[in-house]
């Protein structure tokens, strides 16, 4: 079958702001973990081993917190998905075959009616 959209468009048009929200929340929940973490390792009550493990693990969670916040910006909203699509559709030689089927209806209904007559 030749679709004009693809259904897999409309599964990732659904699915898009679900996955746009929930990159932006692991994101901003990991990115306020290293906000929270960073001045209590300074603190004076860990020894050096405690900070170096802080780090070991505070260096992997900033990197995956940014870009899932990144991902989260730049995935396209339902909306953007949509208008994606139509611009696609939306070319100069489709509209010219619409505007010239649209013609060929037209003389045909009038055909007709002078038939009719």
């Amino acid at each position: 079958m030749n679709y004009i959209v693809d259904p897999s468009w409309v599964y990732w048009m659904n699915v898009s702001d679900a996955i746009k929200v929930l990159c932006l929340i692991i994101g901003g929940v990991g990115i306020a973990a290293m906000i929270i973490a960073m001045p209590i390792c300074s603190a004076e009550a860990f020894d050096e081993d405690d900070r170096a493990k802080i780090r070991k693990w505070a260096i992997p969670i900033a990197f995956v917190s940014i870009i899932l916040i990144l991902a989260g910006v730049f995935i396209p909203s339902k909306e953007t998905l949509i208008t994606m699509k139509v611009s696609e559709l939306a070319t100069k030689e489709n509209i010219t075959l619409t505007a010239q089927q649209l013609k060929e209806i037209v003389d045909y209904i009038i055909n007709a009616l002078k038939e009719l007559k």
